[in-house]
């Protein structure tokens, strides 16, 4: 029969109990495949081992946990990640057959770097206002 600190020892498996840090070595299937059944699709939230986890299967159809942080109250980061893997895994599925990776293309490009003093007179929005007035005018001609 076992004692009860022993006992207390044996059936701990947070992260820093003996028992839980054993099982953290080792890769534990949670999941059926069937459970996240097309790349892309939606996140599966699961508790393993006392700790919150998402389940996803990536662009190339692969699987993995990420820690789950949306508790913290910030951003649902976790998706964020998902979908920034998405997209650096797409760019490198689009260099490996050859293609440019999404963004390279000028017009796709949004945002321009622009360097200029702003009068204290004026609003840093007035100033870029007559900033893009100018620079029309320069392009039109007028």
């Amino acid at each position: 029969m076992l004692t009860a600190e022993r006992n207390e020892l044996l059936t701990r498996f947070g992260r820093g109990t003996p028992v839980g840090e054993l099982f953290r070595r080792y890769w534990l299937p949670v999941l059926l495949g069937e459970e996240l059944p097309e790349p892309d699709c939606a996140p599966v939230r699961l508790k393993l081992l006392g700790e919150r986890l998402v389940a996803f299967r990536d662009t190339q159809g692969r699987m993995g946990p990420i820690q789950d942080r949306t508790r913290e109250h910030l951003v649902s980061s976790d998706n964020g990640i998902v979908k920034t893997r998405r997209r650096l895994m797409d760019a490198a599925s689009a260099v490996a057959r050859g293609a440019d990776p999404p963004g390279l293309d000028p017009e796709a490009q949004r945002a321009r770097a622009m360097s200029m003093v702003v009068s204290r007179e004026l609003s840093l929005r007035e100033a870029i206002a007559r900033e893009h007035r100018s620079r029309a005018e320069t392009v039109s001609g007028a």
